[in-house]
């Protein structure tokens, strides 16, 4: 799979998992992304949704590990997930 389809894959899942953790509708509400880096090199991605009330669910994509790290309103972990189609 290539990267730019991987990673359309991985932030559509995070934005479907963050939206049904509070039962958002996800076509209401933003999802940002920014590039995690460690010595220059991207090594994963930081995923924000933007709810209703100044919501904010979170997660993390970890490439090396090929996981994804999910975070609550209150920054408690709820769900680690395998990348979907990280083979």
């Amino acid at each position: 799979m290539r990267s730019a389809d991987l990673f359309t894959t991985v932030r559509d899942f995070v934005h479907t998992t963050l939206c049904s953790r509070d039962n958002l509708r996800a076509d209401c509400f933003q999802l940002s992304h920014r590039s995690l880096q460690r010595a220059g090199q991207v090594c994963g991605w930081h995923f924000c949704l933007h709810g209703p009330r100044q919501l904010q669910l979170t997660a993390i994509w970890e490439m090396d590990s090929h996981t994804v790290l999910f975070y609550g309103s209150q920054g408690e972990r709820f769900l680690t997930a395998a990348v979907p189609c990280a083979a």
